[in-house]
């Protein structure tokens, strides 16, 4: 079966945004951003609370997790991204780039547990890594690895009857969108008729020139180029 002809498109979202060649004060905040997500740190946030009929503002720490979470249902509440969150729709929670070691820090999952106590979708962790994969982050632009690499070093890790046909895949950071194409094949694999798209709590503009702000909500495509075995996503913000 020749896996790239399954999907050369891939519908997905994302809510905060970082650009690695910004260093103004916008920019480098979004950097921030970027580590508590990686990291799922506590951070505090003010919250309205209303007391005595009055709204006061509280602060309150929780999981970079449950805040991404948070603010996600309250987009999707107010029409945004209402596509990518049908009825029960199915969370696959993105691997890390080796197999998970018993007590390690898996972002992709927070995120996606996060979202379900937020009623946005059922975790199902459907994609596991068999095999360690070149990290992206750590790799010059010419050597990260593409679809089909990631494809390779992932497996189905088991085989359930969803209840719902429409798969959400789930991650902390996007950037070509390679991870998502090769994990989206695999799921096609196993489950042809699944509807498959994805969520990334942050997404990487590479063009200076594009980043706005670090709360900056946005939807576009994942598209692959068979002859690079690469992907280019474009994006709009939404309005």
């Amino acid at each position: 079966m020749n896996v790239e002809e399954i999907l050369k498109k891939l519908e997905f979202c994302s809510m905060f945004s970082y650009c690695p060649k910004d260093d103004s004060e916008e920019g480098s905040f979004a950097k921030k951003v970027m580590s508590w997500i990686k990291n799922d740190t506590v951070v505090a946030v003010k919250k309205p609370v209303v007391r005595e009929g009055k709204t006061k503002m509280i602060q309150q720490e929780m999981p970079m997790s449950c805040y991404v979470a948070e603010q996600l249902k309250i987009l999707v509440d107010k029409g945004y991204f209402s596509d990518f969150f049908p009825k029960d729709v199915i969370l696959v929670p993105m691997p890390r780039s080796s197999p998970i070691k018993k007590g390690q820090l898996w972002p992709a999952y927070q995120i996606a547990k996060a979202m379900e106590d937020e009623g946005l979708g059922v975790v199902e962790p459907l994609i596991q890594r068999v095999s360690p994969i070149q990290k992206s982050s750590y790799a010059p632009p010419n050597k990260r690895p593409k679809p089909a690499d990631h494809f390779n070093s992932m497996r189905v890790s088991q085989i359930v009857d969803l209840d719902c046909n429409h798969v959400l895949l789930v991650d902390d950071i996007v950037t070509r969108g390679h991870t998502f194409m090769g994990a989206a094949w695999r799921i096609k694999v196993a489950y042809p008729e699944a509807e498959i798209k994805a969520f990334a709590a942050m997404q990487t503009i590479s063009d200076k020139s594009k980043f706005k702000r670090y709360f900056y909500p946005a939807k576009g495509t994942i598209n692959y180029w068979p002859n690079s075995g690469t992907c280019r996503r474009d994006w709009e913000p939404i309005r």
